[in-house]
């Protein structure tokens, strides 16, 4: 495994709010207004936490769990 965590930039705080503005039209489910800063710096965090595990490069031949057919 190799990391190309130099390569990954988490989304930022203004991308996230323009994505969290679009959102609710897109999947019909609104945010409150008194909840959406939360929501943003939630989100937020969210990513930047995630960018290292993103980074990661697995082989190919690596599976993330089995594969189980009937």
């Amino acid at each position: 495994m190799t990391s190309s965590l130099d390569k990954v930039q988490p989304i930022g705080r203004d991308g996230v709010a323009a994505y969290v503005a679009a959102a609710p039209d897109i999947i019909g489910l609104p945010i409150p207004e008194q909840y959406r800063d939360g929501v943003i710096a939630n989100l937020h965090l969210i990513l930047i936490q995630s960018a290292p595990l993103l980074a990661l490069e697995l082989d190919p031949a690596q599976e993330a769990a089995p594969v189980f057919r009937a």
